[in-house]
């Protein structure tokens, strides 16, 4: 049996305007990249990343084109000018090099890309997915990408006429069974009335994230809390 190779791409509510957040957010989470991190070292980190995940010649090459990308290098030379001038010739450049180096990975093993918060993500990084879609549609490897129902508001043709993709739309969670979350997370707080209960599910509106986030936001603002060995149910601060 062979490894899989996963990639976890994301896109986030603060970057969803950025060229290729999807993209960014990768060589943020892989290469420990924050604001300030200086550009060369920026770049240096996203070629060790590159030529880590693809043993070939034209690894180096594909992590100078993406380490152009993140830093917006002003150098004269004609590559990155190539990768910086507006155009079709300029975002063919980018999907071409990030085709190469999934489908060097896909060819060593399976490949799977992860993608969350698709509702996010920009435009160029709908059609990087659409292209990768196409590129890779005779390699080992599948993308699954989840999110709310929002791209298909912004991006109504999102996969259209690519080969092999399926779409699964999940109905919100049923009142029953939100509610039986509920009770099997908190069954040992105390105070917890069935009333609160049915309060909480409301505001989930059926959605598990929206549950689970609200239910953290509880514990993060003390509304439940522990006391000795117990945990209690604020209702002053829920109300």
């Amino acid at each position: 049996e062979q490894p899989v190779t996963q990639i976890q791409m994301f896109a986030d509510y603060e970057r969803r305007d950025m060229s290729h957040n999807l993209l960014r957010n990768l060589l943020i989470t892989q290469c420990n990249l924050i604001d300030d991190t200086p550009s060369e070292v920026a770049k240096d980190r996203i070629s060790d990343y590159v030529t880590r995940t693809w043993n070939d010649p034209d690894a180096e090459a594909a992590g100078n084109v993406l380490g152009l990308l993140y830093t917006n290098d002003n150098s004269s030379d004609s590559q990155a000018e190539t990768v910086r001038r507006n155009g079709h010739l300029s975002q063919r450049m980018i999907f071409l090099w990030v085709s190469r180096w999934f489908m060097g990975m896909a060819r060593s093993s399976p490949l799977l890309i992860v993608v969350d918060n698709l509702q996010w993500i920009d435009s160029l990084s709908v059609e990087l997915l659409e292209y990768l879609a196409l590129e890779l549609k005779d390699e080992s490897g599948m993308i699954i990408a989840g999110g709310r129902n929002d791209i298909r508001v912004n991006n109504s043709g999102y996969m259209y006429g690519v080969p092999n993709h399926t779409a699964i739309l999940l109905p919100p969670l049923k009142t029953a069974d939100t509610t039986h979350l509920i009770q099997q997370v908190l069954q040992d707080v105390e105070r917890l009335s069935d009333s609160v209960i049915e309060s909480i599910a409301e505001r989930s509106n059926g959605n598990p994230l929206f549950l689970r986030e609200f239910l953290s936001i509880l514990f993060d603002n003390r509304v439940i809390y522990q006391k000795d060995t117990a945990f209690t149910f604020n209702l002053i601060k829920y109300y």
